[in-house]
């Protein structure tokens, strides 16, 4: 975590950079002269400075440039001086950028990041570095940074801390989805598993049954010129039985799928609004409403799709692939191998696609929370940005959001999209392909291959293409589920707020004997109620004023939000 100095004899223009700056998860420490920052840089690392000129006793210009001896970390000045003179000068004594007040914070704060980027570039930080890494996705845990092919991300405390966790464990959430569904339907989701296995022996059947068509009835029929069809019917009768098996097993499938589903997502919700009563107020100041909204909304709809539709299909096209490559391997090993080399080229472009869409999914999500949670804030605080005619800030501020959740969501859906055309293209080549082959081995009768195995096997070739291009679908929804997953059981941990007190305020009234006891109507009067050692209570009016007295409060003790507060 980077540890930022203010420098400034004005208590208001600290606290405010402080405020900002702490938001962004900077340390933060104080100095109210241009030598007491010198000795504190003598006790603290520091990996920046901000740094006032008009102060008493040393002022901000020499205290650069006696920084400037023995450290290299990038000073900006901030000051009420305006001048070109005092800028050049500043600049000359060895600052590295100049801001004149009045400022806008958020222009202090892009600044700051600026400079703390190219100090780091230029080997300033510390070597250690914790590293971890995903496809274009690097987090450096030491530094706190997140970058996105060589672009760096900028996220939350919340979601950095989500990020490293899919990285670090990238199958821990999917287990713990797995684990969380089956745990309450377990004896569901196995007999789903079991009308997915009838459904696709029924459709192999039904495949396998074009070789017996064709080789056992209709050539023989056509050599010896009968009539007799009734060897034929009876075939076709058992395959159609066979085939309302498989649409039985599949209704079921989806019947039971619908209910696993709702019901997982109600319990979801039930356990996270339950569990949310229990937060502390830290945990509601430090995230933003919508962000909490769209765990409710956006994030278990994710988790609704990857249930019900996704890992359902995924299954279905694991037994599928299974099914039809032992059938295909039965009929002609030449025309699989064949089959086999074009899935090769089919599973490079998946993995390419999905991929890269699986990293802007990932940060759609993120993106998405916060666009959410701006538009909560800001309705909100409609009337504080009316009053200080805040409008346009507002409006850039939804813009510059707004901006990255488009390019975001823009290049995770050109991804996505595309996946399925180049793999169903990809597809038909191989059945253009097999077809050529095939029909020259059927013609030369090699390995007793028939025309009856040829049809069978162009439909086996589709079925074994088609499983591919939806999984190259599926895994990103299976990849924006577990975004939203870890969201979600990033909640679901939170450690709840622990009553440690047995002292409870309550509504009061006065006896005839005028002792204190407990009412439940309204008397405009409270007492405190504490429970005694033998189980009876004692109740003590409440009297008194509360007062503030040099109160520094935050939720972190190295962020601070109020320094010396006195309130009466």
């Amino acid at each position: 975590m980077y540890k930022i100095l203010i420098c400034d004899d004005e208590r208001d223009i600290r606290n405010a950079l402080r405020i900002y700056l702490t938001g962004e998860g900077y340390a933060v420490c104080e100095a109210d002269s241009g030598l007491a920052a010198l000795e504190l840089m003598q006790r603290e690392e520091v990996q920046l400075v901000l740094m006032d000129i008009m102060m008493p006793g040393m002022d901000g210009m020499t205290a650069t440039a006696k920084l400037r001896e023995q450290s290299n970390v990038p000073v900006i000045l901030i000051t009420a001086k305006s001048e070109d003179n005092d800028k050049i000068l500043g600049l000359t004594v060895g600052a590295d950028d100049y801001i004149t007040k009045p400022f806008n914070p958020l222009e202090v704060l892009a600044r700051v990041k600026a400079q703390l980027r190219r100090y780091a570039q230029l080997g300033g930080m510390p070597e250690k570095s914790t590293a971890l890494t995903l496809g274009g996705i690097a987090m450096d845990d030491e530094r706190k940074s997140v970058t996105l092919d060589g672009e760096e991300v900028t996220l939350t405390p919340t979601e950095y801390d989500i990020l490293r966790l899919l990285l670090e464990n990238p199958g821990k959430v999917f287990k713990r989805i797995l684990a969380y569904v089956m745990s309450r339907y377990k004896a569901q989701v196995i007999v789903v598993l079991c009308c997915i296995l009838l459904a696709v022996f029924a459709q192999l059947q039904g495949v396998m049954f074009s070789q017996t068509l064709i080789d056992s009835y209709i050539l023989p029929l056509l050599k010896a010129g009968s009539t007799d069809f009734s060897g034929l019917a009876a075939a076709i009768l058992r395959v159609a039985v066979i085939y309302c098996v498989g649409i039985a097993a599949v209704f079921v499938q989806n019947r039971l799928m619908a209910r696993i589903t709702q019901g997982t997502l109600k319990d979801l919700r039930d356990e996270m609004f339950t569990h949310m009563q229990t937060l502390p107020i830290k945990y509601f100041d430090t995230h933003a409403h919508g962000d909490i909204m769209s765990v409710y909304t956006n994030d278990i709809d994710t988790l609704r799709q990857m249930i019900s539709q996704s890992l359902p299909q995924l299954v279905n096209t694991v037994v599928t692939l299974v099914g039809v490559l032992a059938s295909m391997l039965y009929l002609s090993v030449p025309l699989t191998v064949l089959a086999l080399a074009m899935v090769g080229v089919m599973l490079l472009a998946t993995k390419y696609l999905t991929g890269n869409s699986g990293k802007y999914f990932i940060k759609q999500q993120q993106e998405l929370g916060k666009v959410n949670g701006y538009i909560e804030e800001m309705m909100n605080g409609q009337k504080v940005i009316k009053v200080f005619c805040h409008e346009e800030i507002a409006i850039e501020e939804f813009d510059r959001l707004n901006d990255e959740l488009f390019h975001s969501a823009d290049k995770a859906n050109s991804y996505s999209l595309v996946a399925m055309p180049v793999n169903g293209q990809l597809g038909n080549l191989s059945y253009v392909f097999c077809a050529i082959l095939g029909g020259a081995l059927a013609i030369n009768g090699f390995g007793g291959f028939t025309l009856g195995g040829l049809a069978s096997f162009l439909v086996l070739t589709r079925q074994f293409n088609q499983p591919i291009s939806q999984i190259s679908m599926q895994l990103n929804s299976v990849v924006m589920a577990l975004a939203g997953g870890a969201r979600i059981f990033a909640l679901l941990d939170e450690k709840p707020e622990v009553n440690e007190g047995d002292i409870t305020l309550v509504h009061a009234k006065y006896e005839a004997d005028d002792t204190v006891t407990e009412t439940n109507e309204s008397t405009g009067m409270w007492a405190w109620k504490r429970m005694d050692a033998d189980g009876k209570p004692r109740y003590t009016k409440l009297e008194g004023d509360i007062v503030f007295k040099d109160v520094d409060f935050g939720y972190d003790e190295n962020k601070l939000v109020l320094r010396s507060i006195t309130m009466e």
